[in-house]
Order: structure tokens, then sequence, then C-alpha cells
């Protein structure tokens, strides 16, 4: 079985810029997208917003006075409520080592100024929508538990995720996703028995995913597992991200085989268990 999604309440965003101007122009997209917005001039106003409000996204200012945009996004992952919270840099053309950071800070999108309205809308979409995803599994009933448990499946590839989603289905209740950014506020509200990630994940890389999942007490025993070409295999092996990795192959019989060996095998006895004579991939 499948989980599908509704639409939940209304995104809470936040919008830092020094600008009104441009806090304007974020507002009006992100109202037409069902936020509701919240606008601070600084970091430091952006604090207090945070404090008193459930924010569920934030637009900030890379040079948003008081505090900047880094500052600003330390303070955020330091605070436990927002430690995963989709926060999107606005900047006039960070460089390298700079933007390096935010991505190693969770940053989900950077966006440059001179602002395109339409860009901003797409990718500000593409954000809500998995906010939206993640909220709808608190209100929507658990799929029915398969005799192993829940898997996650996360792709941006639908037809990956549907051949994954077919070979499991007989043993696992099975929720499909997008993004990295998906699966991480997914991991937030529901525990799943297995995550399995494909290679293309979005902003948010299959290894981020897994380590930042890794440092939450809250993973349980949940197992890890990437799926990658077959010429790949040992390249991409991560024993501090992955329990295991599959190679990728389209037929089902080899897929299903591989991943019953590999589920079969503790995580303490080997974190490529299951995996050490993968079928040829497709």
């Amino acid at each position: 079985m499948t989980a599908e999604y509704t639409t939940v309440t209304p995104t809470q965003a936040l919008i830092v810029d020094q600008a009104s101007g441009v806090r304007s122009l974020f507002a009006r997209v992100l109202r037409s997208l069902n936020c509701v917005t919240h606008e601070a001039a600084d970091g430091g106003e952006a604090v207090e917003v945070l404090q008193s409000t459930d924010i569920d996204l934030a637009v900030v200012e890379a040079e948003a006075g008081l505090l900047s945009g880094i500052d600003l996004l330390h303070v955020i992952r330091g605070s436990e409520p927002y430690a995963h919270l989709p926060v999107v840099i606005v900047t006039m053309g960070a460089d390298r080592d700079t933007v390096t950071e935010m991505v190693k800070l969770g940053a989900a999108d950077c966006l440059t100024k001179p602002l395109d309205v339409e860009l901003i809308k797409m990718r500000l979409q593409r954000i809500v929508k998995s906010i939206s995803a993640a909220g709808a599994l608190q209100t929507i009933p658990s799929a029915e538990p398969g005799a192993a448990g829940s898997a996650l499946i996360v792709d941006r590839n639908p037809d990956f995720r549907n051949f994954v989603a077919a070979c499991l289905t007989a043993t696992y209740a099975t929720t499909q996703m997008e993004t990295g950014l998906d699966a991480l506020r997914a991991c937030q509200v529901r525990k799943f028995s297995v995550l399995v990630l494909g290679t293309d994940t979005g902003l948010l890389s299959p290894r981020l995913l897994a380590r930042r999942l890794r440092r939450q007490t809250s993973l349980g025993d949940m197992r890890i597992v990437l799926v990658a070409p077959k010429d790949s295999v040992q390249d991409v092996s991560d024993p501090e991200a992955f329990d295991a990795v599959v190679a990728r192959t389209f037929v089902p019989e080899e897929f299903a085989e591989q991943f019953r060996r590999l589920m079969a095998t503790g995580r303490e006895a080997s974190p490529l268990a299951g995996c050490s004579t993968p079928s040829p991939a497709a």
C-alpha cells in the first residue's frame, strides 16, 4: 500500500530582508502558494518571530542587518524546534565558500538578486509542496503495515520510485517522496523501518541526508539503503551514512533478492551486508 497526500493547513512562512519591497514581493508569491506570511527586517526581528510563531519555512536575506543570513541559519539550526526548518537564502551573489557553508547548514535553496518572480515561484512551490506532503503525514492514517514494517522511497524519478514500491509492497507499507528535503521532514513526523534512496534526491544529497538522519536520536532501528548503478557501488559506499548500497537493476526478481538478503542481515554484521555480489544494473 502506498501513502497518498492531501492538502493540510497553510504553511507559515517567515521573510527576512532589509528591503520592504523585497519582503512584499516574496509575500505575494508565498500567499499565492497558500502560505501565511510573517515579515522581519533583520535577523534580530526574525528571532523574535521564531520564538512567538510556529514557522514552517524561512526566506532569509544573506546580508540581513543585525544578524547575517549565515548567523541566523546557525541560530536556527541550533534550536531544537527548527533544527530541520527549510531555509531559503537570498543573496546579491555569495562567494563559493559562503554557498558551501549554507549547503552544509542545510539551506533548502539559494536565490540570487536581481529576482525573477516566475523563478522564485517555481523554486518556492517545490519547497512548499514538500512541507505540505510532510504535514499531511501527520493528518492521514498510517498505511497498513506490511509484514516487515514501512518503507520510505526517495528519488526524483517516479519510474524508480514505482519500481521499488512494486518490489517491496508485498512486505512493506510504502511511502514515496521526491527529494531529500521531503524525506528529512517526513522522518520528523513518522518512523519508518527502512529508507530507500535513489541517487537523485535534489539539493540534499543521499549521503548528506543519511548523515543528518544518523544524528537523530529518534531514528530508532531504521535501515538506510542507497540504490546506485552497479559500477559505482563501491565508490558511493559510506558505512557512516548507509547500512548498504544495493546495485540498481530493473529486474524485479533481482532487486527483491538483493533486498531480501540485505534485510536478513543485521547492521552490526557489515555495513554492506547482502550487497557483496550485486546483480547487473539495467
